[in-house]
C-alpha cells in the first residue's frame, strides 16, 4: 500500500501516535465485588497483536550527510523490521541524496518506529514516482569469470558490489544479511528501477566480526547474486 495515514502525517510533521503510551494496559472499570462476579476481565492481547502485517511502503530521500552511515541496516539491527528495497538510486560521484523506495515488513509497532528513526533524522518523505535509473547488466565474460569470493582471514570490513538479478527481488537480500548474519551494512550507490523486475546494483560496505562477515559472504555465494569484492 502506498502512503497510509502513519506516512502522511510523519512526511507533514503531524502527529501519528496516540497521546496514551503505546503498549500500557487500559485502566479498568471498578466494581462492587457482586459486580466482579458478573463482570470477566479482559483478556490478554493475543500473539495476533504482534504478527507482521502489510507491507509499509514508501518513498524517500536519505540526505547526504548520512552517505557513510549504514541508515537502512539500522532498521533492521534496532527496530527488527524487515527492509525490501523495491527501487534505489544513489550515486557515489554526486554530493546528493539517495531516493528509495522500501517495503516495511514488521509488526505495526516496528513499522511506526522505523518510520519515527526515519523521520527523526530528516529524510525526507516523497510521494510516489518511478525511479529510472540504469542498472549495468553483466556481460557474458563477467557471468563466466565471477566466481565464489573468499575473505582474507581476520578481515573486520569489506567493500564490495553486488549484482542482484531482476527475479530475486522479493526477497529482501539486504536486510536477510543483516538479520541472519549481524553484520553492519551501509549502501555507498545503488541502481535499481522501481518498475519491473530489473537488475540491481549495489556498491556495499559491511562491517563486523570476522566470522559473520565470512557468513554473509558465504550466503551471498550460495544465491544468485554475482558479488566482487574491492580494494
Amino acid at each position: 500500500m502506498w502512503y497510509s495515514n502513519l506516512e502522511y502525517e510523519l512526511a507533514v510533521g503531524e502527529p501519528w501516535f496516540s497521546l496514551a503510551p503505546v503498549g500500557l494496559p487500559r485502566p479498568m472499570a471498578c466494581f462492587s465485588p457482586r459486580e466482579h462476579v458478573r463482570h470477566r476481565q479482559p483478556l490478554p492481547p493475543t500473539s495476533v497483536d504482534i504478527l507482521p502485517r502489510e507491507p509499509v511502503v514508501c518513498q524517500v530521500v536519505i540526505p547526504p550527510t548520512y552517505r557513510r552511515l549504514p541508515i537502512l541496516s539500522r532498521l533492521t539491527s534496532r527496530f527488527g523490521v524487515t527492509v525490501n528495497i523495491v527501487g534505489a538510486a544513489l550515486s557515489s560521484r554526486r554530493k546528493r541524496g539517495g531516493e528509495f523506495v522500501l517495503a516495511l515488513l514488521g509488526s505495526p509497532q516496528q513499522q511506526a518506529s522505523s518510520l519515527a528513526y526515519l523521520k527523526d533524522l530528516r529524510v525526507q518523505f516523497v510521494p510516489k514516482r518511478d525511479i529510472k535509473a540504469t542498472p549495468r547488466l553483466l556481460n557474458e565474460a563477467e557471468t563466466r569469470d565471477q566466481k565464489p569470493v573468499a575473505l582474507p582471514k581476520g578481515c573486520d570490513r569489506i567493500r564490495l558490489y553486488l549484482h542482484i538479478p531482476g527475479h530475486c527481488h522479493p526477497q529482501p537480500v539486504i536486510s536477510d544479511l543483516v538479520k541472519d548474519c549481524e553484520v553492519a551494512i551501509t549502501i555507498l550507490s545503488a541502481s535499481l528501477p522501481s518498475q519491473g523486475d530489473q537488475d540491481g546494483w549495489f556498491e556495499l560496505e559491511l562491517w563486523g566480526r570476522p566470522l559473520n562477515l565470512e557468513a554473509a559472504v558465504a550466503t551471498l555465494n550460495r544465491s544468485d547474486c554475482a558479488l566482487w569484492l574491492q580494494p
